[in-house]
């Protein structure tokens, strides 16, 4: 069948509706599109299953806003287990109104989205019910293409990926997400990153993150790893657990390593002194003056290595062809807020990299669990994610296979970047590589 004689087109509604807004998309954008309707088959809720209505209103939705000229129609599933439940609503929701029609509708299953079950039996049914009046396809996630039943034909021979392009603010809508500003800025920290480049080209990397987990991590951090945040309850740390010992002998340290770095943090933010000791805040200064000046702890802490990548990224000519998200924040239907460090978005591939400066096993994992688990919640099965951490190189390769073990993630779909990597012309290499991979 030609695709512009296609008159119907027909989506089987999974927890994921990107493929079906990245299918209906490609066929609604041919110059020649003769569809007049889109038919979105979802489960109904009930007691034997869950619904996917709402993520059938929410494709209908952006669908309608994109082209006006298309009728969304539904075809509710009772259940999704039987077979022949699966051809009754079928039969009766869209094969017998399409007869009220006329004998020449054209239609075409993709079934990428819904249950196995849901695509065996609606394929199966439809197959034998329309004969030569239906074509088939799925999309590909490993080759981003659409790929017809008919001698497996491909129907674009491009990456769909460089025709498919969603915004990120639409394909959060697409699950029912809200997304939340930005409020960051890593210019305002721009010199210190120039000497934290400088940091780990000459190799002190590990130096300076040796420094922070016996210094910030003891003067600036609770017992619980907690941030102090109120003037009141750091003095109380300082005195309540001899730190005072440890800023004398911060005073009295020579490492021009570490005091270069502090002396290209923004004046009003410093945490030295003229003199180069530490600033200790006095009986009169509010607590609100106190948060202002102690903002570059949380940047010398492990927000560096993020502003770090930001900026290596923005400045690479290369990747200004894809969207950059810096960080992404959302709220989803739950209400939970999540954050992903940098979002990218290639075409409708979403590709996400979380950060870390810990250096343990354990605290790697839970990142790179959570990053992966985001990227395919809302970038579904062709998204990709990455870690970049402060892992020591000999350990960088296992804990990759180790995750790709416990994930089932194949080699495309994951990358660990380890400290080893971190030197500005080898990181911008590793991201290239696989944000750019085709």
């Amino acid at each position: 069948m030609n695709v512009d004689d296609i008159t119907d087109l027909i989506l089987l509604i999974g927890t994921n509706p990107l493929p079906n807004y990245v299918v209906a998309k490609w066929f609604l954008i041919n110059p020649n599109c003769s569809i007049k309707r889109i038919w979105l088959v979802y489960s109904d809720a009930n007691k034997l299953q869950a619904g996917t209505k709402d993520i059938a209103k929410r494709l209908s939705k952006i669908l309608n806003e994109e082209f006006i000229n298309v009728k969304i129609k539904y075809c509710p599933l009772s259940n999704i287990s039987r077979n022949d439940s699966i051809d009754n609503d079928i039969k009766k929701h869209i094969v017998k109104e399409l007869k009220n029609y006329n004998d020449k509708n054209k239609l075409h299953l993709n079934y990428t989205g819904g249950t196995k079950t849901m695509s065996v039996h609606a394929y199966s049914y439809l197959r034998d019910a329309c004969k030569d009046n239906i074509s088939f396809s799925y999309l590909d996630a490993r080759c981003f293409k659409i790929i017809g039943d008919s001698y497996c034909d491909i129907f674009d021979d491009n990456d769909l990926r460089n025709t498919i392009k969603i915004d990120i603010d639409k394909l959060l809508k697409l699950h029912g997400y809200e997304r939340k500003p930005n409020e960051e800025n890593c210019e305002r920290w721009n010199n210190a990153l120039d000497e934290f480049e400088n940091i780990i080209s000459t190799d002190k990397i590990n130096e300076y993150l040796s420094w922070c987990d016996e210094f910030i991590s003891v003067v600036y951090y609770n017992r619980k790893g907690e941030f102090i945040k109120e003037k009141k309850k750091f003095i109380e740390h300082i005195n309540a657990n001899n730190i005072n010992a440890i800023i004398d002998s911060f005073n009295e340290s020579k490492c021009e390593t570490i005091r270069e770095l502090l002396q290209e943090l923004p004046k009003e933010h410093s945490i030295l002194n003229e003199d180069g000791s530490l600033w200790i805040p006095d009986n009169e200064l509010n607590n609100s003056l106190f948060k202002e000046r102690l903002k570059p702890v949380e940047f010398l802490h492990g927000k560096w290595l993020e502003c770090y990548v930001q900026r290596i990224i923005l400045g690479n000519e290369e990747l200004k062809e894809y969207t950059i998200i810096k960080p992404l924040k959302f709220k989803t239907s739950k209400d939970k807020d999540v954050d992903i460090d940098i979002a990218i978005l290639c075409g409708y591939q979403l590709i996400g990299i979380s950060i870390t400066t810990d250096t343990k096993d354990g605290t790697n994992k839970l990142k790179a669990f959570e990053v992966l688990h985001r990227v395919n919640q809302i970038g579904g099965e062709e998204a990709r994610a990455m870690l970049i951490s402060c892992l020591p190189g000999d350990r960088i390769e296992i804990f990759e296979k180790d995750i790709k073990t416990i994930t089932g993630s194949n080699k495309e779909k994951f990358k660990a970047i380890g400290v080893n990597k971190l030197r500005k012309d080898f990181l911008i290499q590793e991201i290239k590589d696989f944000v750019c991979q085709r």
